[in-house]
C-alpha cells in the first residue's frame, strides 16, 4: 500500500513537471493575466543544515477497558518530542524558469523523550518504616522517563516549483536509512511517599531504590516485566513523503541562501507492534494485557541552505 501510494505520488510530480515545462515552451511569455517566465535558471549545488524536531505518537490499549491505563507509567510512551541536527548536500537542476529538481543527501541525528510526573504504581515500604494501609504495598507516585536516540542519513528527490522569484515550495519523496544502533534510556523514580522503594529492577534483582534506570535497543514496556513480554525492533528504513516551503536571498553574484521549512511524513512505521502485561498495580487493580499499537515519528525540520550557481 505505502509503496503504490509513493509510486503514485511520483508518478504525479513527474507528470505536473513535463506538462509545466511543455507549457513554458507553448507560451514563452507565461500565462495569459499571470507573472511572466523568470527565465531558465542556473543549477545550484550547495550545503544546508539546521534542525529536525521529531513528533512520535504511538496508541496504547488496555484488554480490560476499565484499566486506568492513562495513570500508568507505561503511558508515557504513547508520544514523544526531540530536537536534533541535520545537515546535507543538496543540487537543484532547472527544467525551466519556475520549476525544478532538488535533490539531497542528508545526516540527521533523530531523537525524542517524554516524561510523565502523576504516573501511580505499587511500591513497597522499606524495612523498618512499617505498614501502610496494612499492606507491604501502597500506591505511589511515580515519575516515568524515556528518550529514543539514533542517526540516519537519506536520500530525497524533490519538484521545486517558485510562486515568485524568491518563494518557492517542494514536495517528493524521502528514503531513510538507519545507521545507528536506536538506544531507549528509560528510567522510573518514586516522587512519593518517601518512605517508599522499588524492590525489584530492570535485571530481576531484588533491591530497594527510588529510582530504576536502563538503556536498550529494543522498543519495549517500561516497566519491569517477570513474564509476558514481547519487543519490537526500530525499522531499518523509513520511506516519508516530505512538503517544504523556502525563500532565496541572493547575498552576491551566483550565491544565495534560503531558509527552509519542511514537514516529513512517514509512510513507514517507526516499530511493529507488541503487547506486554501491566502490573503496576498488581495488588490492588490487579494487571491486564496492553497492546502497544506501531509507532509512528515524523518531523518538522528548519533548514538553512547556502547555494552556488554553476
Amino acid at each position: 500500500m505505502n509503496r503504490s501510494i509513493l509510486l503514485l505520488c511520483c508518478l504525479l510530480v513527474t507528470t505536473s513537471l513535463v506538462f509545466a515545462q511543455t507549457e513554458d515552451v507553448l507560451r514563452p511569455q507565461g500565462k495569459p493575466g499571470g507573472y511572466k517566465s523568470l527565465g531558465k535558471r542556473s543549477s545550484v549545488i550547495g550545503i544546508e543544515g539546521g534542525i529536525n524536531m521529531g513528533f512520535l505518537s504511538q496508541s496504547i490499549t488496555p484488554v480490560n477497558p476499565d484499566f486506568p491505563i492513562a495513570k500508568s507509567p507505561e503511558h508515557v510512551l504513547n508520544s514523544g518530542f526531540g530536537i536534533a541536527p541535520s545537515i546535507g548536500l543538496f543540487t537543484d537542476i532547472p527544467l525551466t524558469g519556475t520549476i525544478g529538481i532538488q535533490a539531497r543527501f542528508g545526516y540527521q541525528g533523530r531523537t525524542v523523550s517524554n516524561t510523565k510526573s502523576d504516573a501511580i504504581a505499587e511500591a513497597s515500604i522499606t524495612q523498618n518504616e512499617g505498614l501502610i494501609n496494612g499492606s507491604l504495598f501502597t500506591e505511589a507516585t511515580v515519575e516515568s522517563y524515556y528518550k529514543l536516540v539514533y542517526s540516519s542519513v537519506s536520500v530525497s528527490l524533490l519538484g521545486r516549483f517558485d510562486i515568485t522569484k524568491q518563494l518557492f515550495v517542494s514536495f517528493g519523496p524521502v528514503v531513510e536509512w538507519r545507521v545507528s544502533n536506536a538506544e531507549r534510556s528509560d528510567r522510573v523514580t518514586v516522587l512519593s511517599p518517601d518512605e517508599v522503594n522499588f524492590t525489584v529492577n530492570y535485571l530481576g534483582e531484588s533491591v530497594r531504590e527510588k529510582t530504576i534506570t536502563r538503556t536498550d535497543t529494543i522498543q519495549q514496556s517500561i516497566l519491569p516485566q517477570a513474564s509476558y513480554t514481547e519487543a519490537s525492533s526500530y525499522a531499518a528504513s523509513r520511506v516519508a513523503l516530505e512538503f517544504g516551503i523556502g525563500y532565496r536571498y541572493q547575498i552576491s553574484k551566483g550565491i544565495y541562501v534560503a531558509p527552509n521549512v519542511r514537514y516529513q511524513y512517514f509512510l513507514t512505521k517507526l516499530t511493529t507492534g507488541f503487547s506486554s502485561l501491566d502490573g503496576s498495580r498488581l495488588f490492588t487493580q490487579g494487571s491486564t494485557q496492553i497492546d502497544f499499537d506501531k509507532a509512528s515519528l515524523n518531523h518538522l525540520a528548519i533548514i538553512l541552505q547556502l547555494g552556488f550557481e554553476i
